[in-house]
């Protein structure tokens, strides 16, 4: 539970550089939720890492710096809110 809920401190630092899908839903406070299910990560130029995919198909953006520690926290199956 702590790894998820830094993640989600993570990747709700970084929501300004993330893409969302046209399923995404806007909260009161005028952030982006999205809730889903981690299917893969997505490979960047030079073997890094910068995003990953939920099982509906969202792509999650994230800078390549954080990849490991998201890496460490989540992975496949691994259902999450950003």
């Amino acid at each position: 539970m702590y790894k998820q809920s830094l993640l989600l401190g993570v990747l709700l630092a970084i929501s300004a550089g993330m893409v969302l899908s046209v399923k995404a839903q806007w909260i009161p406070s005028g952030l982006v939720s999205v809730k889903g299910t981690v299917a893969q990560f997505k490979p960047a130029p030079e073997g890094k890492v910068d995003a990953l995919f939920l099982t509906d198909g969202t792509e999650v953006h994230f800078p390549p710096s954080d990849y490991a520690r998201i890496a460490a926290a989540i992975g496949p199956g691994t259902e999450i809110i950003v």
